[in-house]
């Protein structure tokens, strides 16, 4: 069963690592996971730039890339560890999760981290949402935003716990539960709506674009 995964709503694909720490996909949300892609071992957690290239953080805490689902991952990049989780910013910045919780940036795959970042700390897993925010998980499990690379976190409430979620361009949240399934919220601001069936098990979540 996948670790991590990619969720597809109605118009986003999903990808997700199993607990083999390959990578597997839905076809949407109601689907059911398939795979492991080809090649796809070993990573923790992944994020898809705009252009499609995947960026997967490698079991040494390093950056690794394939230009798609099926392709070879390319790597370790130089310069790139040590972090837990990735995203990408609208303008192409990677945003990673230091090992010690608090974020750091870098121009894009090529680069060095830059950070941490004042009061970005402690976060478990990010993405961002459609108006350039950022949206956290905190130690606690619950959710967490800030205005954007710089600013400071603000509870968003107190609903559910989760270890890990990914944003679409709609804004809709995926997380991964206490019992390793998929849960949903249509935006930051609703409720989670349970559990989706067919889900388990996993420990990270990615939106394709």
């Amino acid at each position: 069963m996948p670790n991590i995964i990619v969720v597809t709503c109605e118009h986003s694909s999903v990808y997700g690592i199993g607990t083999d720490k390959k990578i597997y996909t839905r076809d949407g949300i109601e689907g059911r996971w398939t795979g492991p892609a080809p090649n796809s071992c070993c990573v923790i957690a992944m994020t898809v730039l705009h252009d499609g290239t995947i960026v997967g953080v490698g079991t040494s805490n390093r950056l690794w890339t394939k230009s798609s689902l099926d392709a070879t991952w390319q790597g370790p990049v130089a310069n790139s560890g040590s972090v837990m989780d990735v995203t990408v910013m609208p303008d192409g910045t990677i945003v990673g999760i230091g090992m010690n919780n608090l974020l750091y940036t870098r121009p894009g795959v090529q680069g060095l981290w830059s950070g941490p970042v004042a009061n970005s700390g402690s976060v478990k897993s990010i993405s961002v949402l459609p108006d350039g925010s950022i949206l956290g998980v905190g130690m606690n499990g619950k959710l967490y935003k800030r205005p954007g690379i710089q600013g400071v976190w603000a509870n968003v409430d107190g609903n559910g716990i989760v270890s890990d979620i990914s944003v679409n361009k709609d804004g809709a949240v995926i997380g991964i539960g206490t019992t390793c399934g998929l849960w949903e919220r249509s935006s930051y601001t609703s409720y989670w709506q349970g559990e989706i069936s067919n889900s388990r098990c996993v420990t990270s979540v990615s939106f394709g674009i």
